[in-house]
Formats: structure tokens, C-alpha cells, sequence
């Protein structure tokens, strides 16, 4: 997260603002709730070898779909591994896994009143941290966006959520009694800012 202003002024690649990641996972700010290449969920039912049924993603993973590539590939991180990006169709302006594959951090810090008096059209975010808490573990936080798995039939993965996290991902952990870090389900997605279009 530190380095992302040098990765920029040498690149011009950068975390997008919360506004630029709504717009792209909404395909150009259409009322998509899911960033898929629909805006929908389309899934379907098998039955497993017990008898039950297993959802299997169409256009979006869901929860048996990663835990059945866990074990294929060995890991013990079952329905929360991330999936190989190209496994579903992209949203129309051809971005993949938007909301099913990491919460995604944004430039902006978070402040859960900024949109009360932000600017309507291309909002930045705040310019300075505004807000921490004890689920940050008191450390200023930044917006994420996306969200860390999908499952179609609980309505996982929409993208119209806001969550939020400090950018060391420390987080208070109630029953313990002390922060730990929490790093397994962040990521990142970068925005090129330029002013000519990159083919």
C-alpha cells in the first residue's frame, strides 16, 4: 500500500478511487449489481456423490466451485481460495472476477459520511485518513470494494457493498483479545490514468 504513489510516478498505474472500481465493476456505471458479463448470477445444481446438491457457477464462482479447485490442488483453504481469473466470462468492459475473488483496495481512505457532501460525478475520496476503530485495530482505514468469494444462492459477491480495513489489515479480534493481520481474502486491481486510451 505504501508504495503505490511509486508505482504510479513511474508506470501511471495506480489503485483506482472507489469511484473509478464501482463504474468499471458496473460496466460504464450500469445497474449491475454482480460484475459479471450480465450483471446477474447464473449458476446450477448438481447432485454430489451423497446425494446433495452442489452449485456450480456459470458466469461467477461459488462456494463448491472453489472448494472442489482447493482440493485439486492440494490446499486447505477450501472455499475461500482464490480462483484462477479466466475460469468465468469478464464483465462487458472486460474485467474479470470483480466480485468473487478478494476484497480489492481503493485510493481512498474511508469516512463512512464522505458521500453525504462528496462531489456527485468522479469523487476522489478523502485526501487524509478520517477513520479508525477497534475493528481496525485503531488504525486509519481504506475502502475496500469486491468481495472475498460468491455464492449465488446468498447473494455473495455483489458489488454495490463497502467494506473497509486498515491498510496494514491488522484487524481486533473480539475472542482473542488482540489484533492479528488478515491478509488472505485483500487484493489489489490497478487503474491506468491516463489521458489516451491504452489498447
Amino acid at each position: 500500500m505504501q508504495m503505490g504513489g511509486q508505482v504510479h510516478a513511474i508506470t501511471q498505474f495506480a489503485l483506482p478511487t472507489e469511484a473509478q472500481w464501482e463504474y468499471a465493476a458496473r460496466s460504464r456505471g450500469k445497474f449491475f449489481m454482480v460484475a459479471t458479463d450480465d450483471g446477474t448470477y447464473r449458476f446450477t445444481r448438481e447432485a454430489d456423490e451423497n446425494g446433495g446438491l452442489r452449485v456450480r457457477g456459470v458466469n461467477i464462482s461459488s462456494l463448491d466451485d472453489r472448494e472442489e479447485f482447493s482440493i485439486s490442488m492440494g490446499l486447505t483453504t477450501t472455499d475461500i481460495t482464490p480462483m484462477p481469473v479466466n475460469c468465468y466470462p469478464p464483465n462487458p468492459l472486460g474485467l474479470y472476477s470483480m466480485s468473487d475473488d478478494g476484497y480489492e483496495w481503493v485510493k481512498d481512505w474511508y469516512d463512512p459520511e464522505y458521500y453525504r457532501r462528496s462531489v456527485y460525478l468522479d469523487p476522489q475520496g478523502p485526501e487524509i485518513p478520517m477513520y479508525k476503530d477497534e475493528k481496525t485495530n485503531y488504525e486509519y482505514a481504506k475502502v475496500l470494494r469486491g468481495n472475498s468469494q460468491a455464492q449465488p444462492l446468498w447473494g455473495g459477491g455483489v458489488n454495490v457493498q463497502r467494506r473497509y480495513a486498515s491498510p496494514s489489515a491488522m484487524r481486533h479480534s473480539g475472542m482473542l483479545g488482540k489484533a492479528k493481520a488478515y491478509l488472505l481474502d485483500k487484493t489489489v486491481r490497478c487503474a491506468v490514468n491516463a489521458p489516451d486510451a491504452i489498447n
